[in-house]
């Protein structure tokens, strides 16, 4: 996102946890963007950071912001029974109030500019599964925020939009972490935990699955794009599930999905 948004012509802040130690990965971006690209760290859970990012608009920038993408997200999988308390709180606060406090801090820039935020949520904000009920709670929180703040900002001019990606080719299943007693095999959940895990897995070999970069793409356009439109649905299965809950009953998709992920996850 951040290459193709310099390739763009755009400047950019990047900003990454631990920035001191992992912005090695920007180092081809630095020699060919050193004039416009910052790098700044930030955890968007941490409020000090948060306000440190509104200072460096201010004096770096003159205060001039256009466009806020939040992209920060981390991924919470397993039963509720053996999801611990400390990881439901983190999820919440990586993937909303992490954002959502960002969003405040930095609105004053934006509605000065009339600017823009994009927020990268997820397919799984308008769907949920078995075993993904803590993740998707964060997104649907995410889209709600969303949505509410599109209509809100509307009166000072500032666009709000979400970019709403269904599975891509990224390092996010890997990453994911899974509930403190989902890999005990005394938890009532182990056998469709087994299940799941190697259906993501699965899931995460496919050589058809679609690239990283088509989300970087849809962002690039909101950027750029003359007026933003509210969402932006990113892959096929995504768009497969929007269907669905657009065109079927609601009864009728219920029992789909219910069919659907007895048979996905059966013993």
């Amino acid at each position: 996102m951040v290459e193709d948004l310099l390739g763009a012509g755009h400047k950019v802040i990047a900003t990454l946890r631990n920035a001191s130690e992992r912005s090695h990965i920007f180092n081809d971006l630095i020699k060919s963007y050193s004039d416009n690209l910052t790098i700044i760290n930030l955890d968007v859970t941490n409020s000090t950071d948060r306000v440190f990012i509104g200072k460096i608009i201010k004096e770096k920038f003159d205060s001039k912001l256009d466009v806020l993408i939040n992209n920060a997200g981390v991924g919470f999988f397993g039963a509720l029974e053996d999801i611990s308390e400390n990881q439901v709180i983190e999820q919440m606060q990586v993937n909303f109030f992490g954002p959502t406090f960002l969003i405040k801090e930095l609105l004053p820039f934006l509605r000065d500019s009339k600017g823009r935020v994009i927020n990268i949520t997820s397919i799984m904000g308008q769907y949920s599964t078995p075993l993904g009920s803590v993740y998707s709670a964060s997104k649907y929180a995410l889209e709600g925020l969303t949505e509410g703040l599109c209509y809100e900002m509307s009166f000072h001019g500032v666009s709000v939009s979400s970019v709403v990606p269904g599975g891509h080719r990224t390092n996010f299943l890997k990453a994911i972490t899974w509930g403190e007693e989902s890999q005990n095999s005394n938890s009532v959940y182990f056998p469709i935990t087994q299940a799941f895990s190697a259906f993501m897995q699965k899931l995460a070999a496919r050589s058809k699955a679609p690239r990283s970069d088509a989300v970087s793409k849809a962002v690039v356009q909101l950027v750029d794009c003359v007026k933003m439109p509210r969402e932006v649905i990113v892959g096929k299965d995504a768009w497969s599930v929007v269907i669905l809950r657009r065109l079927l009953p609601m009864s009728f998709y219920h029992g789909v999905m219910s069919k659907t992920y007895k048979g996905m996850l059966k013993e």
